[in-house]
């Protein structure tokens, strides 16, 4: 936690001083959608937001390298459906500071595809099951996450993200459990069961 504080304070205090063609600067913010893979619900019907800073240096023509701090919303959400006698209800909200390093491929000058790992940081969390407050199995306090996304510049300062934040490992930590090694619904990923967040991340990029 330490860590991702400092790299928020030097993000921060670096921004007004970035002001070569090699570096940039700016703020990022937006909305997030999504869900859980291993929960046993389908849709991205969590909304959540997005926010944070950037610094990123250009490489050549071709290449970026960027580095951000953010605050990222993830979690899953059912709502009972009473029409089909559905009265299943669930809700999971969790809050990271994310730490991302990303590379980025210049393909226009209005177009940038990007890639990347992100190091999250658990802030809060919120569980319930028939407005029911639970905790099955205790969360991890940091996760790993691969980044995937494009970017569609308006101007030379302005662009649109949009990209998937999933998790690479799984946010539970199955320590807890006693001669159990996963949850009825858990999902396969990466070699290993558990509880994945799949997320979509739409957002604006204002470089400063």
């Amino acid at each position: 936690m330490k860590h991702l504080l400092l790299s928020i304070t030097a993000i921060c205090f670096c921004l007004p001083l970035l002001q070569s063609q090699e570096f940039a600067g700016g703020l990022k913010a937006g909305i997030v959608g999504s869900q859980v893979d291993g929960d046993g619900y389908r849709g991205f019907n969590k909304p959540g937001i997005f926010g944070g800073a950037f610094v990123s240096l250009r490489t050549s023509d071709l290449s970026a390298f960027q580095m951000e701090i953010a605050f990222v919303q993830k979690g899953a959400r059912k709502n009972p459906n009473y029409e089909i006698e559905d009265f299943e209800q669930y809700l999971l909200r969790t809050d990271y500071v994310e730490l991302a390093f990303l590379y980025h491929l210049v393909y226009s000058e209005k177009l940038t595809f990007e890639a990347g790992p992100s190091f999250g940081y658990l802030m809060t969390t919120f569980e319930e099951k028939n407005l029911q407050q639970t905790t099955p199995v205790p969360f991890r306090k940091s996760i790993v996450n691969y980044l995937v996304g494009l970017y569609y510049y308006v101007n030379d300062r302005t662009g649109v993200n949009l990209r998937v934040n999933n998790s690479l490992m799984n946010f539970r930590d199955y320590s807890y459990l006693s001669g159990e090694k996963r949850l009825p619904d858990d999902t396969y990923r990466f070699f290993h069961y558990g509880q994945f967040h799949v997320a979509m991340v739409l957002s604006v990029q204002y470089r400063l």
